[in-house]
């Protein structure tokens, strides 16, 4: 049986269509200003972690350290008395809380988080520390058995910066997250 096409089933047809249409472009929209909410609500993170650059010189990563469930980068470099350190840093949005965990690499009996003013209360499950954290300039030093020159873990957390540049300009020498290994001294103009 050949269906056959009416004037009819042709307008209902292109009224579907147009619909279709009306509402795939608009869907984005907010109807108050009638502008895309697609395009005006970029969500932004409210933590930012980065792992370590695989050209960084790692050499005794003692440490595993995950923020809201995302692996973040531990380095490792050597303190004043040449005995190796490990220390991570991550991002943390102004008013919003990160909770950490921490994992040793070895097995230890007592722990401390310094400096004491930040208050942090911690809990430990097995070999982990979880802790949450709210300060975005918070500067933690993570002490095992009061071996404060071996096992010591640095966390560096910093407020995210929407504005931060993303390349150099004229008064801006810029180096993008990553492991930059500088040939030559980097002379600065007035202004830089």
């Amino acid at each position: 049986m050949k269906f056959k096409k009416s004037k009819a089933f042709k307008s209902a047809l292109w009224l579907v269509t147009l619909s279709i249409i009306i509402t795939t472009v608009f869907s984005g929209c907010d109807s108050d200003n009638n502008t895309s909410t697609i395009e005006t609500s970029k969500v932004k993170p409210d933590v930012i972690v980065r792992e370590a650059p695989e050209e960084y010189p790692q050499y005794d990563v003692k440490y595993i350290v995950k923020v809201n469930g995302q692996d973040a980068g531990v380095y490792s470099d050597k303190n004043s008395w040449e005995k190796s350190i490990n220390f991570s840093i991550f991002e943390l949005r102004e008013g919003k809380t990160a909770t950490v965990e921490i994992t040793p690499l070895f097995k230890y009996k007592t722990y401390k988080i310094l400096p004491d003013k930040y208050g942090i209360k911690s809990k430990r499950n097995i070999n982990s520390i979880r802790f949450d954290i709210s300060d975005t300039k918070a500067k933690l030093s993570f002490v095992f058995d009061d071996n404060y020159k071996n096992t010591t873990l640095h966390l560096f957390v910093n407020p995210i910066d929407d504005n931060a540049p993303t390349e150099s300009t004229d008064d801006i020498l810029y180096y993008g997250p990553g492991f930059h290994r500088m040939r030559n001294n980097i002379s600065l103009d007035s202004g830089q």
